[in-house]
């Protein structure tokens, strides 16, 4: 086939769009997903990711005043930006792209090294716990005492905050009377 066939044909295939771009469902569902989109991009706080689709939105809607339109590219150019066109493609497996029989030996000795030091490393951070625990267990006595301290401590002060309290309402009854008795033109005893 060449060339010119191939522009020929698809100039015969001329389809009308307008009872996609016009359908009250098809608006429906582009809502329903941008909602999604903007609900999902919130939650996990990419609001990098949201300003763009808002962007994206504000500047097509200068051009085009089709919700259907505007909604739909600015979810694709938002997802485009935010995965980008490689995040398109899907690898499934393992995250090599090697088989696994055909890793030499070498390789499969260094993975083997990987997984060790990662195994002594939760050792070394389960050690470093068991250890904190064990100076916490060995400072609690010393915790036990002080606390018993500052509590024997407040119930010494409590009955001379009663007499301090005591005095302070004796004072402020002395003071009112006085205040009374000059009110009154009666001076006060010397």
């Amino acid at each position: 086939m060449s060339v010119k066939t191939i522009i020929s044909k698809t100039r015969k295939l001329n389809y009308d769009f307008n009872p996609i771009l016009y359908n009250r469902f098809v608006l429906y569902f582009f809502v329903f997903i941008s909602l999604i989109e903007i609900l999902f991009l919130i939650n996990t706080n990419d609001m990098t990711s949201l300003g763009i689709f808002i962007v994206i939105g504000l500047l097509i809607s200068f051009f085009n005043k089709n919700m259907i339109v505007i909604l739909c590219l600015s979810l694709a150019i938002t997802n485009l930006v935010k995965y980008g066109v490689s995040g398109v493609r899907v690898n499934e497996g393992f995250e090599d792209s090697k088989d696994v029989s055909k890793l030499t030996e070498d390789e499969t000795s260094d993975k083997a090294l990987k997984n060790l030091d990662s195994t002594d490393e939760k050792k070394d951070s389960k050690d470093s716990k068991n250890k904190d625990y064990n100076e916490l267990k060995k400072e609690f006595p010393e915790f036990k005492k002080i606390q018993s301290e500052i509590l024997n401590g407040i119930s010494k002060i409590d009955p001379l905050l009663d007499k301090a309290e005591n005095f302070i309402e004796k004072f402020e009854h002395f003071k009112n009377k006085e205040g009374l008795k000059n009110k009154e033109g009666l001076k006060p005893k010397k």
